[in-house]
């Protein structure tokens, strides 16, 4: 008798473990999205706050420029913006701001940052967020190539040049032509300086 309780017991409490692992499951697949009546106003969203406050030191944190920076991005960038709610149809506004956007869209590119947290940064839901960052990106790609500072370029053989004999003047250790750089030996294994100090200098430098 006392064998069938203790059977029954540990029978029920495998099915308490089953339904509670059941439900969090469920829970689990069960979709959750950020609805429109639990985010402020775009315009009082944490990210507005931040460009209000227009410090140096959050501005790069958040979009890797300092305020100038974005601003003169800012303009090329609303240029290139469309939204449109159909192909014909002019575009349809909303309460983001361009300025928003522009932060939304370089937010994601230089910060591991989930869909969610912009939502909560920006105050988007999630049917506006998917459709103004893909237009986002396309008018930040446009307002890029315009932008002279944004190419990526090569310096001249000239300039090398000028750079290794600028180089050689403040530090003659080095011998060769077009040598305008050292390196310090943490990732590769080099021959470094007998003098204590001058290797400090060279790796501090």
């Amino acid at each position: 008798m006392l064998h069938a309780l203790v059977l029954a017991c540990h029978e029920s409490k495998r099915r308490c473990r089953m339904a509670a692992l059941l439900f969090a499951h469920h829970q689990v697949r069960m979709p959750k999205y950020l609805i429109l009546a639990s985010l402020v106003d775009p315009l009082e969203s944490p990210w507005q706050a931040l460009y209000s406050c227009c410090d140096h030191g959050t501005f790069v944190a958040i979009v890797s420029l300092p305020p100038p920076a974005f601003g003169s991005l800012l303009q090329p960038f609303s240029s290139h913006y469309t939204m449109r709610s159909s192909v014909g149809r002019p575009g349809r506004s909303h309460k983001l701001p361009v300025l928003a956007l522009l932060g939304g869209a370089l937010h994601l590119y230089t910060c591991v940052v989930e869909r969610k947290t912009l939502r909560e940064v920006f105050s988007v839901p999630p049917s506006v967020l998917s459709h103004v960052l893909c237009a986002a990106e396309q008018a930040l790609d446009g307002a890029v190539a315009g932008e002279r500072d944004a190419r990526i370029t090569y310096p001249s053989m000239a300039t090398q040049l000028n750079w290794t004999a600028m180089t050689a003047a403040r530090e003659p250790l080095v011998k060769g032509v077009g040598v305008c750089v050292c390196v310090d030996g943490k990732n590769y294994r080099v021959r470094a300086p007998t003098d204590a100090n001058l290797q400090n200098a060279h790796h501090n430098r």
